[in-house]
């Protein structure tokens, strides 16, 4: 079965929020809303989010004041936009500096919002995939180091002329078995 996909929607408009969240929500798709940019910040730090989709125009700081903010804290996350007053500049300004994988016009087919967003799934599932890698990668190395620290010696491998590693006995007793 493939990964469930989720989804951020941004908006100042209650009941249009209703309305995607009853066309996106499913075994597939997981939803969650945000009234306001801030509001959604806070919850981007608090829940791993794949994809988000806000709105430009909202009171107080704007849906690309939002993207910035999650292009540099939340690089992975695929950026959509939504607009009732779309203008080729500010499509092109949002595509260029928000990195912004679609820009949909309102009113538009909430069918449509569905499959764009669920064409992303193999880019999501390489981008977890990868988060994934780097963080065992990271635990091993964090691993290393402090063996390294506590038992000088004991990270380096010693091999034979046949490519054979050679193990040192009471390194390796003293790391993993805790005699000395």
């Amino acid at each position: 079965m493939a990964s469930v996909i989720s989804v951020l929607l941004v908006d100042d408009d209650p009941a249009l929020l209703r309305a995607l969240v009853r066309c996106l929500r499913g075994d597939e798709i997981d939803v969650l809303t945000a009234n306001g940019t801030d509001e959604a910040i806070a919850l981007l730090r608090r829940r791993p989010t794949d994809v988000l989709i806000s709105d430009i125009d909202m009171p107080g700081r704007s849906g690309l004041e939002l993207l910035d903010v999650v292009r540099q804290e939340h690089p992975t996350v695929i950026r959509m936009l939504i607009t009732g007053a779309a203008t080729t500049d500010r499509a092109l300004a949002a595509i260029n500096e928000g990195e912004v994988a679609r820009f949909f016009v309102k009113p538009f087919a909430p069918r449509m919002l569905r499959e764009t967003i669920l064409s992303f799934r193999d880019r999501i599932d390489r981008v977890r995939r990868e988060t994934l890698e780097r963080m065992e990668r990271a635990r091993i190395d964090a691993l290393r180091s402090w063996a390294e620290r506590t038992f000088p010696g004991t990270t380096e491998i010693a091999r034979d002329r046949d490519g054979t590693m050679r193990v040192d006995r009471a390194a390796f007793d003293v790391v993993f078995r805790g005699r000395r």
